[in-house]
């Protein structure tokens, strides 16, 4: 390990290397992974357009913005 100076801060970086790491992967790990379809994305855009976004962005204020969104859905 060793200080990397780099004059932006008053924090030095500490750098540390690592040699010979193997790290090996549990084989009964589940995945998963969205694929989102493009139709599924067309739907969703749709079904947004039929909500009422009025009393969500007559705010100023984005903590009451995001209050009042989270009570809409």
């Amino acid at each position: 390990m060793c200080p990397f100076i780099n004059w932006q801060s008053d924090h030095d970086i500490q750098i540390i290397k690592l040699h010979n790491i193997n790290t090996q992967r549990q084989s009964n790990e589940i995945q998963i992974i969205r694929n989102p379809k493009k139709y599924s994305i067309t739907k969703l855009k749709i079904k947004l357009s039929y909500e009422g976004w009025d009393n969500i962005f007559v705010e100023n204020d984005v903590n009451v913005i995001f209050n009042n969104f989270l009570i809409h859905i």
